[in-house]
């Protein structure tokens, strides 16, 4: 599957991927229109799909499985329009820097009307495959539907728990249950904003709240039974 805009800009600009901002600007220049094409296109950036297909010799269907996983279940992008999107980068990217690429059960998408296929329409479907995607980022369990949580989610929620987990100090137990999970969430989000070279200030003052309070409360207990 091909674009020939995006084939386009990928050969008229070969430093293109050399930085998210400039792949962005570029992005938005060639599919005016889509932004959720432009926005996954920018996380395959990030994932440093273009470094990966650089480095192989060919561009394989588990290459392009494994982007479109990290999309799926790290960004929570839906699973038919993951694939449509790998599809195209990898395609576009391989034949613009002459690499082979085998994605040879991904047909090109081809309208009576002329659109393009990049438009994200219908998501292409991989071979005997014939059960629909779930919902973006969902996963279903007796009819109730549950969404990953976002990196600035997480961010807020351990900020949170770091706020409470110095009020319920005094509490044995509560603020050790409450600050650890404050920490996890905090080191998660911190990670994955840092991935996508976002602000991690809110994740960074959550994980330090959270260890106050934890030092806090060990100082108060230990305080207690001495």
């Amino acid at each position: 599957m091909t674009d020939q805009r995006f084939l386009d800009m990928l050969r008229g600009c070969p430093d293109a991927l050399e930085s998210r901002q400039r792949f962005m600007g570029l992005l938005k220049d060639c599919f005016p229109q889509e932004p959720a094409l432009v926005n996954v296109m920018a996380l395959l950036h990030d994932l440093g799909a273009h470094t990966e297909i650089a480095k192989t010799d060919s561009v394989t269907r588990d290459l392009a499985f494994r982007f479109t996983k990290r999309l799926v279940d790290g960004y929570g992008i839906d699973s038919g329009r993951a694939e449509t999107v790998v599809a195209l980068f990898c395609t576009c990217y391989a034949e613009a820097i002459g690499k082979p690429c085998d994605l040879t059960t991904i047909e090109k998408a081809e309208t009576d009307s002329g659109q393009a296929p990049s438009q994200l329409t219908a998501p292409l479907q991989s071979a005997g495959q014939s059960k629909p995607n779930p919902a973006p980022g969902s996963q279903t369990s007796k009819g109730w539907m549950f969404r990953r949580a976002s990196p600035r989610g997480f961010a807020i929620g351990s900020l949170a728990y770091g706020i409470i987990s110095i009020l319920g100090s005094v509490a044995p137990l509560f603020f050790l249950l409450l600050s650890s999970m404050g920490l996890w969430m905090g080191f998660t989000a911190k990670r994955e904003l840092a991935e996508k070279e976002a602000q991690t200030g809110m994740a960074t003052a959550g994980i330090v709240l959270n260890i106050i309070a934890l030092v806090l409360g060990v100082l108060f207990n230990i305080g207690i039974y001495l």
